[in-house]
């Protein structure tokens, strides 16, 4: 094949990269391109980056990158470090989520419920973690405080209308399709005591 018929074939490949230029964003990377390594900068001789438990799961574990444990009264929030900044290509980002061991058992989630880190944040990753439990909570150097998320992002630009398509639901909303059959059911019944109750009077 001549290098003519070789370009002519790279141009023509909608997946291959036209600009692989950096920019203060990061890495321009075309939409097709798929994330398969994120850089990382360490940033105390104690950090470590964040890593996945198991090969299926999903959520990378932040260990909080302490010089001594930290204790949360309830109701309470601390900024705990991660130790790592972290470097996303354009059209992505990272998701901070609670762990459920640590939600579910300690009461112990995210002050913001969902941390988003942009594509262009390069400082370092903090988790503002709040004790919504009765009762004091300590975080120890290493402890896994939360999991991250790395997922896609489209980025389109808002065009500003007179009206939006319209649907059969329209603006119905905050709980208009119900909670289920058996709670309704409830409702009913105790909305039909209710009426006779006020029917037949005292």
């Amino acid at each position: 094949m001549t290098s003519d018929a070789a370009g002519s074939l790279r141009a023509a490949d909608p997946t291959r990269i036209s600009d692989p230029t950096r920019s203060a964003e990061g890495p321009k990377r075309a939409a097709e391109e798929p994330l398969r390594t994120v850089r990382m900068k360490l940033l105390g001789d104690n950090a470590e980056a964040p890593a996945r438990g198991t090969d299926g799961s999903v959520g990378y574990d932040i260990k909080a990158c302490l010089r001594e444990p930290v204790e949360v009264p309830p109701g309470r929030t601390a900024l705990i470090g991660s130790g790592f900044a972290i470097e996303l290509g354009r059209g992505y980002a990272a998701l901070v989520f609670a762990r459920s061991g640590l939600g579910i058992n300690h009461g112990m989630v995210p002050a913001n419920c969902v941390g988003v880190i942009d594509s262009d944040y390069r400082g370092e990753v903090k988790i503002g973690l709040k004790n919504t439990s009765d009762v004091p909570f300590v975080v120890n150097p290493g402890d896994r405080i939360a999991q991250m998320v790395i997922v896609r992002c489209e980025l389109p630009e808002i065009e500003i209308c007179d009206s939006i398509e319209s649907t059969a639901r329209g603006a119905k909303g905050f709980g208009s399709s119900g909670v289920g059959r058996e709670v309704r059911e409830s409702r009913e019944g105790r909305e039909g005591r209710e009426g006779r109750e006020g029917r037949e009077g005292p």
